[in-house]
């Protein structure tokens, strides 16, 4: 049971890092394009 439970967190721990980190290269992109255009 406990070991079911360790992988549902683990699995939600890593779809969260991956929207973590697909926000912060989104942000980064934009970043970069706004600095190109001044």
């Amino acid at each position: 049971m406990k070991a079911r439970l360790q992988e549902i967190a683990d699995s939600e721990n890593r779809s969260l890092t991956n929207y973590i980190e697909t926000v912060l290269k989104d942000k980064i992109v934009r970043y970069e394009a706004e600095k190109k255009k001044k």
